[in-house]
């Protein structure tokens, strides 16, 4: 069915793919969905030009899911980085009726059941707020010469994770979002001094001069440490808010399994959309083919075939 709300998705568990000009990456997300999830699936789409919308549209004559127009919203933030994913999100959970929400990137694939089950299983405890895959904390890469390692800030996983409505909606209505930010810390109290500063000091300015020792002083201190710079990727902020200071608890499955539950093509939705994006990404060249073989061995979908009325199969 195409929706014109999401008051119209009235089930209490609910798949929610993001498609962003992916058709490709995007069916092959739909079809093991399809095969795996056991609920109901939404296509939330940004109507570009590659007529992605009517594409869907037309695969629901065959398959069962849902789709949707996503709301007009600004691919960049004010400060120039990527946003249009975690203000969706944001959104998304400030309107959906469902309880429970999985969200699944459009380049991953499922690849059995399993995860789903335990997702299913584990978050019908009151105390817990969501489970899946869970990224530990650690460094992060610059993306500045020789620049130094950030802190990457531990989270959900975000390719397939199982949320609950209500408590995400409390997180946002506390002032968090599920926007990935990244926090500068050379001089703790202000963001601009210290985005300059990493700057100046990353491109060879006074590289070994004594003010960067001292400066190290007026760093604020995150998790424990004083890093240069700090990576709340997408979800991080709501899944401290929900842990840290409302005590919930994320029940997360062993990373050993991830291998056999899920596959991920890491950002080509982040790479199509900013190639310089400091977290890079996947160009959808490089993996084209074998999304388009795996369509057809394991779901007999021939892509070439169900796009030909629709220029632009990306």
């Amino acid at each position: 069915m195409i929706l014109s709300s999401l008051s119209q998705a009235e089930s209490k568990e609910l798949v929610v793919i993001i498609n962003v000009g992916t058709k490709l990456p995007t069916t092959l997300a739909l079809m093991s969905a399809l095969r795996y999830a056991a609920m109901p699936i939404l296509i939330l789409d940004y109507r570009l030009r590659d007529v992605s919308y009517e594409y869907f549209s037309s695969l629901m004559e065959r398959y069962e899911f849902d789709v949707m127009s996503c709301p007009p919203m600004p691919l960049r933030s004010a400060d120039g980085t990527l946003a249009h994913h975690g203000e969706t999100l944001d959104w998304l959970f400030s309107q959906v009726q469902a309880k429970k929400v999985v969200l699944m990137d459009s380049d991953g694939e499922l690849l059995s059941p399993e995860i789903v089950s335990f997702a299913r299983r584990s978050i019908e405890d009151a105390s817990v707020f969501g489970s899946g895959f869970r990224n530990a904390m650690g460094s992060c890469p610059g993306w500045l010469p020789n620049q130094e390692e950030g802190l990457y800030v531990e989270r959900f996983w975000t390719p397939f994770v199982m949320l609950k409505t209500s408590l995400v909606r409390e997180a946002i209505g506390a002032g968090c979002s599920l926007r990935q930010r990244i926090l500068f810390n050379e001089f703790g109290q202000s963001q601009y001094l210290s985005r300059n500063l990493l700057n100046l000091k990353n491109r060879g300015v006074l590289r070994n001069h004594r003010i960067w020792k001292l400066l190290h002083a007026f760093r604020k201190t995150y998790f424990g440490q004083k890093p240069s710079w700090i990576n709340f990727d997408t979800g991080a902020e709501i899944y401290h808010y929900l842990q840290d200071q409302q005590a919930y608890h994320f029940c997360a499955y062993p990373i050993e399994a991830l291998g056999r539950c899920v596959s991920h093509y890491h950002g080509i939705t982040r790479r199509l959309l900013d190639p310089s994006h400091l977290l890079g990404g996947t160009p959808l060249s490089e993996v084209e083919n074998s999304i388009r073989e795996r369509l057809k061995q394991a779901y007999q979908f021939n892509y070439a075939q169900e796009t030909s009325s629709y220029p632009d199969a990306s």
